[in-house]
């Protein structure tokens, strides 16, 4: 939610309303976690506590069972009336990655974003300077690949190497390649730590280009 919430970031937008709503109730879950910790903390510290300490510490337990009951139906709410609205390549930036995958993925965003004006302005820089990035990526796999059985070769993820822009629907195709071949040789293909560095770079910004096309098109209407 809070990835594809840059795609919603109008100020007038109900999406926009209802997640900053959402994200102040998971700052006090996080406060009222902190909390509970320190409780349980003093605990294990002071073997003397006393009954009534203890009670406060199951109190606030359940305090916190039932918050996080209530934000989990907000979150489940949230993702049932405004996913939809969303298409297949938007979901699936994040549909088959861990949370821990999701949160690496907003914080290099974030990074990302920091550098340009605007969400137009990044995307409008990535159509036109990543052909480098790519070139290297797709070098870099078909090299770990070369001597698996069944070579795919640089022309399976690109028509040519001189690329001058980049345009959305050849980023989608990009990808759905590059995970393809990742899939199905996952067990013969091993990915240098350059490589890795390069690929989640790519894949930064290929977030940032799926997210800046849902803001467009939301604004144009669809």
């Amino acid at each position: 939610i809070k990835l594809l919430s840059y795609a919603c970031r109008d100020d007038g937008h109900t999406f926009y309303k209802d997640f900053s709503s959402l994200e102040n109730y998971l700052k006090k879950f996080n406060n009222d976690l902190m909390l509970v910790s320190k409780y349980f903390n003093a605990f294990r510290i002071k073997f003397d506590e006393t009954s009534n300490t203890i009670n406060e510490i199951i109190e606030e337990v359940y305090r916190l069972f039932d918050f996080s009951s209530g934000l989990s139906d907000d979150i489940k709410n949230i993702k049932k009336k405004y996913f939809k609205e969303f298409k297949v390549s938007t979901i699936a930036l994040v549909k088959d990655k861990s949370l821990e995958q999701i949160e690496d993925l907003i914080i290099r965003v974030d990074t990302e974003l920091s550098k340009f004006k605007s969400l137009e302005e990044a995307s409008d820089y990535i159509t036109y300077n990543s052909g480098k990035l790519i070139n290297d990526v797709v070098n870099g796999i078909v090299k770990a690949k070369k001597n698996v059985k069944g070579e795919i070769s640089y022309y399976f993820f690109l028509q040519t190497s001189a690329i001058i822009s980049f345009e959305l629907s050849e980023w989608i195709e990009l990808f759905v390649r590059i995970n393809y071949v990742r899939e199905k040789m996952k067990d013969n293909i091993v990915f240098s730590n350059s490589l890795t560095e390069l690929y989640r770079e790519l894949e930064t910004r290929y977030a940032i280009m799926i997210i800046a096309s849902e803001k467009y098109e939301k604004k144009v209407g669809r």
